[in-house]
């Protein structure tokens, strides 16, 4: 096959232009992927360039897996000479290599959210920071933007000095920057700001990466935040040939730091650059694209392109409103069920996506009514869950002996009888003698603070950590876990535990054990034990979209991911978009509600209730302002007490043959799984016939809410069957509710 074979013109073209800089506009479903790894095998095949001297990187484990696999095809061993992954593991392997230079040593740990967290808890304990003030969530957030913004603790001390919330703030994170260095550890923001640093100040290792790399290339751009764009910048800065690959239509990550003008300004920032677009979608339908071109069009900053589509017309979008969150759940359900039984469908052939976790609890109730296998894309992950993490802190710690969090999470774990007072005491001690924790467990009977018995216990302790030192170059990862599982008789205490769960717990040890052999077998004989925990901590919320089963899932965990049918929950104001305050996030909402319509690529459902609990109060829910935006030729409108067609002409059915398929089911008057879903022709439910009693309440009339506070009602109007009060609340602005199910109290 030439590498040139069934591309379009526009793809060839990026393929075939190697030199200066490029940036490749690809819309969903263009091919990306494709484009990327023909242009590096024609690079490495066509025009003998080194495959070392090859630079490819992108921001999931999974897309940089796809990439080296589809690159191995075209080109072979050559492929193993290539530097391809994610950002982060690009910049882990250079700090391996000269992260000493920066004061680290080259065994340093990856925290995740959770080791974060616990350091910042004790942190802010010790900083004086009421919780109820600053939420660890919000310091943990704080923290991490003014990393990617790249402000040093200094800089934001001196930006804080007016400001007592903030002032207390930088002070913790001072601090956590230096207990991380102590405990020769990064956090993820870390990882490339460190990378970033190594090459700003020592110039010789920069000079060695940026004439290495002739060639730069990097996926997913629209989602690079100041610190990624400063690194490629510098990467490419001698040959210049910096090839990016985005699209700015699918920048939906700016709350965690993402730059959009990363993209929007490729131009200004790399000169004398070619711009190429691809087009053409090759996934979905032309009712889907054209409902997607549709609503992005009303984005203000955006590079202007047109998605079209080969497949065909397609089933119309449909539209479904439901009285509640329990009744839109109920009809997603209805529909998987009957189009698994008439379509020979598998669960994983479905997704039904939301705007924020939350909506998820509903969903999986009538989930496990309906007896419909799931999958929670985005929750707990294998590797955060408790015994899981217990063994990765022994890891840890046996190639680390500077990690104190990994040590004081399982000091006493399983039991031992080593309390937080005999902590404290030897924390004191390590601090007055300037030594590490371990250290002072070592030589606890030296100091004379804990008695014979407790000492003898620590000493017993450390005796585990220090036969796990010795072993670590010498067994495999596998060898390790099952020598500490066994050792520590931490298997033992969960098998003697009343843990409801422990057959589970057992299990996932298992399957943690094989997680290693699997690694070990992948990397044979350069598999060592620092590798296979780095490899834990880069592996990321969608590297286990492939289980069988629906998925459930954000629409930020989605991006990437395409399935033949899709449902978008909960278009509602206030919830999707989640902010409409502000024009800037409202476009970035607008995008996410573009990234999701883009996933689908036969069917795509679109639902939103009338009302919806929010806290303790059902509140009232009205239709999210991006449904406007969608072409009513393109869409249909069903309840699920019966069909309201925007359009009377019957299409061609996605599923079932192609061209010569029978009409779709939506196009007329029948449904192939009606019995389910309750559908019947032109019949509107019966509430929309009811007669609105008339409402205490007036415009102009002051009300006090239980969590909002004082208010005063600015618009009364009827959705349907529902009176809808506007109310603008003194403190917290505008809501709306429901005026027969809202608590409130009239005031004046």
């Amino acid at each position: 096959m030439g590498l040139l074979d069934g591309l379009n013109e526009r793809q060839r073209e990026a393929v075939l232009h190697t030199e200066g800089p490029l940036l490749i506009l690809a819309g969903a479903g263009s091919g990306k992927t494709t484009v990327m790894t023909r242009r590096i095998a024609h690079l490495v095949t066509d025009m003998k360039v080194y495959p070392s001297a090859v630079l490819a990187v992108t921001f999931t484990n999974n897309a940089a897996n796809e990439m080296k696999e589809r690159i191995f095809k075209l080109v072979g061993e050559d492929s193993k000479g290539m530097w391809v992954g994610t950002f982060h593991s690009i910049c882990l392997r250079i700090l391996r290599k000269d992260g000493n230079l920066l004061g680290y040593e080259s065994n340093f740990v990856i925290y995740d959210e959770d080791d974060k967290k616990k350091l910042l808890t004790q942190l802010a304990n010790d900083a004086g920071i009421d919780s109820k003030y600053v939420s660890m969530s919000a310091l943990k957030s704080k923290i991490s933007d003014l990393k990617n913004r790249m402000v040093s603790p200094e800089e934001f001390a001196r930006m804080s000095e007016t400001d007592f919330r903030d002032k207390k703030i930088a002070t913790v994170y001072t601090n956590y920057v230096q207990k991380l260095k102590e405990n020769n550890a990064l956090d993820f923001d870390d990882i490339i700001l460190k990378a970033l640093e190594l090459l700003v100040e020592h110039n010789d290792v920069l000079d060695y990466y940026r004439r290495k790399f002739r060639y730069v290339m990097v996926d997913e751009y629209q989602d690079t935040n100041e610190p990624q764009f400063q690194l490629v910048r510098l990467l490419s800065s001698h040959y210049r040939n910096i090839c990016v690959v985005g699209d700015d239509d699918q920048s939906i990550y700016g709350w965690r730091g993402a730059d959009i003008t990363n993209i929007l300004n490729f131009e200004k920032n790399f000169e004398n650059s070619k711009v190429i677009k691809l087009e053409q979608n090759y996934r979905s339908t032309e009712n889907i694209i054209n409902s997607a071109n549709a609503v992005i069009k009303h984005n203000i900053k955006r590079k202007d392109k047109t998605l079209f589509t080969e497949l065909g017309k397609g089933d119309p979008v449909i539209l479904c409103n439901t009285y509640d969150e329990n009744a839109e759940a109920e009809f997603v359900c209805k529909q998987i069920k009957g189009l698994m039984e008439t379509k020979g469908l598998a669960p994983n052939d479905f997704a039904v996506m939301y705007r924020t976790n939350s909506q998820s609890r509903t969903l999986e109730d009538v989930f496990v009514k309906y007896g419909i296998k799931y999958n929670m894309v985005g929750s707990l992950r294998f590797y955060e869950r408790k015994e899981i993490k217990d063994i990765i802190s022994y890891l840890r710690f046996a190639v680390n002996d500077r990690d104190t969090q990994s040590l004081l999470r399982v000091v006493n774990t399983p039991p031992r009888g080593i309390g937080e007072k005999t902590i404290e005491k030897l924390v004191s001690v390590a601090e007055e003698n300037d030594i590490s924790l371990f250290a002072a467990m070592l030589d606890a009977a030296d100091y004379d603070i804990l008695t014979e018995k407790m000492c003898a216990k620590l000493s017993e302790f450390c005796q585990i950590f220090l036969e796990l030192s010795a072993l670590e170059g010498v067994m495999s990862p596998v060898e390790l876990i099952e020598y500490i599982v066994e050792k520590t008789g931490y298997m033992q205490w969960i098998k003697d535990s009343s843990d409801k769960q422990k057959e589970e717990r057992i299990a996932n040890i298992g399957e943690f054990i094989s997680a290693a052999a699997q690694y070990t077998k992948d990397n044979e004989e350069n598999a060592t034990l620092s590798g296979f925990l780095e490899n834990m901590a880069l592996s990321s919320d969608t590297d286990d979209l492939g289980k069988n089963g629906v998925g459930l899932m954000t629409i930020h965990a989605a991006k990437g991911c395409e399935y033949p049918v899709v449902f978008l929950t909960g278009l509602e104001q206030g919830l999707f978009p989640l902010s409409y305050d502000e024009e800037a996030k409202k476009e970035e909402e607008r995008r996410l509600f573009y990234v999701g319509i883009t996933r689908a690529k036969r069917l795509l459902f679109i639902t939103h209730a009338n009302s919806r609990w929010k806290f303790k109060e059902r509140e009232t829910a009205l239709k999210s302002e991006f449904l406007n935006e969608l072409p009513k030729e393109c869409v249909r409108y069903v309840s699920p007490g019966g069909v309201n067609s925007t359009n009377n002409q019957q299409r061609t059915s996605s599923f079932g043959g192609g061209a010569a398929a029978k009409q779709s089911n939506y196009g007329g008057y029948t449904n192939p799984f009606a019995r389910d879903a309750g559908l019947k022709p032109q019949q509107r439910p019966a509430a929309e016939a009811q007669i609105q009693p008339k409402s205490k309440y007036t415009v102009g009339c002051r009300v006090k809410h239980s969590r909002y506070g004082e208010g005063t009602i600015s618009n009364i109007s009827n959705n349907g069957s529902v009176t809808v009060l506007t109310i603008e609340f003194d403190d917290v602005g505008r809501k709306q509710f429901d005026a027969e199910l809202a608590v409130l109290k009239i005031i004046g």
